[in-house]
């Protein structure tokens, strides 16, 4: 029955996505995976339950050109991702072609499952085909298919879409209730613990239990209070392990930048007029730089009231709805409640990205299929001979957003590309000339990297990634190149590389006694070879032997990579020549 369907549902997956899967690591795949030696090797996946997971939110920043141990990469809880990560790891290594194709087989997975759904709950197949190809090649769902780094949204959808299939079958005649009620009850467990946004999932099924079941005799009230408390408690289980047990470590940073004001409440709304724009004008959809928020001015405030007005119109339209308009109100209500995660009400350093979108848009693109397969019916029923009109309207805008879908991935082709787009649709911004900076900085073109680097310092950046490599840019400028760096260890306390940085430009100047303390506290944070390499050096000369062994027995604890403890090692070999000559340079 469905078989001709998914086959064009993987057809459609395939025209607009394949181009994906040639792309390469970009932004926080770097982070995560290139340079971050966690998921090298089987036996760290312990670690997936231990205080070892979280990365310090200050640390969670492209390590340049050194091999780091960042714990799982993530500031938050998300062991079931993090297990994907080292499937993914031990099938295919370091090429992205694999990690790609992960991404590129959930999300045509997720579209498949989202027509399955929207059949059982609607029974309407148009309508079901229509929501799946929308969410299949919609522009907006871009940046979470083509970066690896951001996977989290395609395996919680993927998790909350079995979830709710088996939570829709619960009465479905040929199933046990018991067994649908126990596979909706797990797949939602991991969900929530491959990102946290899924913990709106309940909510959804009150609704869809609200519009579509509507039954109030006791018995059957009694079997959805029971229902529900199973999911409340695995919730209530879920944000103990999250703020107690393993604590986000961006968390404490978000509530301290937290406050109830107007420009705060202001930025919630023009946020959302945003992305209902991208939804419904798809051709604006591009790449946003990292950590990019929209300026509250007079024209965004006129947009933040005009998008009030919008939100509010939808309550009322989710409320009020007739009972034919059922269908659209729950979906409606999908997408407004999967979208209070990521609303910004806490601030978060980045409170624009489409990525965040990939859950609501099932309820939004639903809508629209709604929406196109009720005027296709009323056109049928008033004029016969334009029966063909509603069918090509659908067609065309589904190949239309499969257009616009196609190039988009090449963004992600590599970090340069990306960081130009972002530059070039972004020119004021700073994010897009830190990125490009980066990348020019770890293929060795410092003269070009300080060019952007100091670009983005003069609008208005403020990374301590940023500070450092500048500081590293500026070689006869030693003092400028101090200044930077104090200012980032002043800001940014936990971010180790500008102890490093500013350890070795002491180092340098042969003063060693005052960069000792900056080596000490840099492998204190993150353990990394470069830390531990100038820290044996200083030991080394001020003649402490012992002091040197004993730092590199640490290292050989907290470094896993054979090359780098071989070359720590020959420091001591190196020591032993009679025209030894401390210090040398290994980098940053």
């Amino acid at each position: 029955m469905h078989k001709k369907y998914i086959i064009i549902i993987l057809a459609v997956v395939c025209l607009a996505y394949g181009n994906s899967l040639l792309n390469g690591f970009v932004g926080d795949d770097e982070i995560v995976l290139v340079n971050n030696r966690f998921y090298d090797s089987w036996s760290n996946f312990p670690k997936l339950f231990s205080k070892e997971y979280n990365t310090n939110s200050d640390n969670n920043s492209i390590f340049i050109g050194v091999s780091q141990n960042a714990n799982s990469g993530s500031v938050a809880y998300r062991p079931v991702l993090s297990t994907a990560f080292f499937i993914d790891r031990s099938l295919w290594g370091l090429h992205p072609f694999g990690y790609h194709l992960t991404n590129f087989l959930l999300h045509a997975f997720n579209a498949i499952l989202i027509y399955l759904l929207i059949f059982s709950v609607l029974k309407n197949q148009n309508v079901a085909m229509l929501s799946s190809l929308l969410f299949a090649v919609h522009p907006i769902n871009a940046e979470a298919v083509c970066n690896i780094g951001f996977r989290a949204d395609l395996l919680a959808v993927f998790f909350v879409l079995l979830s709710f299939l088996y939570f829709a079958k619960l009465e479905y005649p040929g199933i046990k209730p018991r067994k649908a009620f126990v596979l909706s009850l797990v797949f939602y467990f991991l969900s929530l613990f491959t990102k946290e946004s899924a913990i709106v999932l309940p909510f959804i099924f009150i609704a869809y239990d609200f519009y579509f079941r509507r039954e109030t005799n006791p018995e059957f009230l009694q079997t959805l209070a029971k229902r529900y408390t199973a999911f409340i408690l695995v919730t209530l289980f879920y944000l103990y392990v999250y703020f107690f047990q393993f604590p986000n470590t961006a968390l404490d940073n978000a509530v301290s930048g937290a406050g109830p004001n107007w420009a705060s409440i202001a930025k919630i709304f023009l946020i959302l007029g945003q992305y209902v724009v991208d939804f419904l004008a798809p051709a604006g959809v591009h790449v946003i730089p990292p950590q990019y928020s929209p300026v509250i001015d007079s024209t965004g405030l006129i947009k933040a009231i005009w998008s009030l007005t919008i939100f509010i119109l939808f309550i009322v339209f989710i409320f009020k709805a007739k009972k034919i308009q059922y269908p659209s109100a729950f979906f409606l209500f999908w997408f407004l409640v999967s979208l209070l995660p990521v609303a910004n009400i806490i601030p978060n350093p980045n409170p624009l990205a489409y990525r965040y979108l990939y859950l609501p848009s099932i309820g939004f693109l639903t809508v629209m299929a709604l929406g196109l397969e009720y005027m296709d019916a009323k056109l049928k029923s008033e004029n016969s001979k334009i029966q063909i009109a509603g069918t090509m309207v659908k067609l065309g805008l589904v190949v239309l957003l499969a257009v616009l879908t196609i190039p988009l991935t090449l963004t992600w082709r590599n970090e340069y590309t990306l960081a130009s787009m972002i530059i070039e649709y972004y020119p004021k911004n700073p994010g897009g000339y830190l990125f490009r900076g980066t990348v020019y900085f770890k293929y060795g073109l410092l003269e070009k990297a300080k060019e952007d680097l100091q670009k983005s310092l003069e609008l208005g950046m403020f990374d301590p990634r940023g500070l450092e490599m500048l500081s590293v840019c500026l070689p006869d400028e030693p003092q400028k190149a101090k200044q930077l760096l104090e200012r980032s260890i002043k800001f940014f306390p936990n971010f180790a590389l500008s102890y490093t940085a500013l350890g070795r430009l002491l180092l340098f100047e042969g003063d060693h006694e005052k960069a000792l303390p900056y080596f000490q506290k840099s492998i204190q944070l993150t353990p990394t070879y470069t830390g531990f390499g100038y820290l044996i050096q200083v030991y080394l000369m001020k003649g402490d032997k012992a002091q040197a062994q004993g730092i590199l027995k640490e290292a050989k604890e907290k470094i896993s990579a054979p090359i780098e403890l071989k070359s720590l090692n020959s420091f001591f070999l190196y020591d032993e020549k009679p025209d030894k000559k401390f210090p040398v340079d290994i980098g940053v």
